[in-house]
């Protein structure tokens, strides 16, 4: 498989499972870290880049990528690059945002539409551009109620993010249900988790390349033991309820309710109890 480097706009994380273990339980931390630098050493050397000056963006940006160590082997790589918004413009991406709960990182392309109202409510003065301000704004509501659940639940737009647990040292993934914004993880063996903005040519924690899985829309990561949880329906399955509450409403019979036997004898059943009530 040929080497791909991590593009403009896109980031690569990796938080292993010692890393969410407490310092007195973490055997081998030494060792965890060095696996990790390993995984990310070649990544960095095929990525880095003079630093640009886009004459269509404003301002400069550094081409090579910024790097993230958080101890105990998570690391995250953030290559910032143009990326065309979906209203035409191009946006220096991925938008970042770290404080001593942790750090943020929201996929190029994400869009939180009610960034105004969380503002507002999380007592922060609106941002002129709403694109700048998703990722800090994610952090905070993370640092008020770091239940994954809960931080989603505020959020709405098109999105995807990877947030990173200082305290804690877990990992915090999420994709919302429209699936526009891709978003791809791999879970080894041992619990740890990779996540990026796209595949990318990376050693896997023990044995050959980090096999990338899609996160499913509507789904996210979390947990010292992570595994993908669901928080949003698709828009297919939104279509498949709305169509099932549709039928439900207007009493539909499928087909094959409609030809079978037991139907006969529960309208016959319903026919005579009428016809006695009718009686008395």
């Amino acid at each position: 498989m040929p080497d791909i480097p991590l593009a403009p706009g896109s980031f690569f994380a990796v938080v292993p499972r010692g890393g969410a273990l407490p310092a007195f339980l973490s055997f081998g931390r030494g060792s965890l870290e060095r696996v990790s630098q390993t995984r990310v050493t070649d990544l960095i050397k095929s990525s880095s880049a003079p630093a640009v000056s886009d004459p269509l963006t404003p301002g400069s940006y550094n081409a090579s990528p910024e790097v993230y160590r958080f101890g105990s082997g998570a690391t995250v790589v953030v290559r910032s690059g143009p990326v065309l918004g979906a209203d035409g413009g191009l946006y220096t991406e991925p938008l970042t945002a770290s404080d001593s709960t942790g750090l943020c990182v929201l996929v190029p392309g994400s869009y939180i539409s009610n960034a105004d109202e969380l503002a507002e409510r999380l007592d922060e003065q609106p941002a002129s551009d709403r694109r700048s301000e998703g990722a800090a704004l994610i952090l905070r509501l993370y640092a008020r109620d770091p239940d994954p659940l809960l931080v989603l639940s505020e959020l709405q737009g098109s999105f995807a993010f990877f947030l990173f647990d200082a305290e804690r040292r877990t990992a915090f993934a999420a994709r919302d249900g429209s699936g526009e914004v891709p978003l791809f993880f791999e879970i080894d063996d041992d619990g740890g988790v990779s996540v990026a903005s796209a595949p990318v040519t990376v050693p896997s924690a023990h044995v050959g390349l980090t096999q990338w899985e899609a996160l499913p829309a509507g789904r996210y990561i979390a947990g010292r033991a992570p595994r993908v949880h669901r928080f949003a329906l698709t828009q297919e399955e939104m279509a498949e309820r709305e169509a099932m509450e549709a039928c439900l409403e207007d009493e539909c019979i499928s087909p094959r309710a409609a030809h079978s036997p037991t139907r006969g004898f529960f309208s016959a059943g319903r026919e005579a109890v009428a016809t006695a009530s009718s009686w008395h």
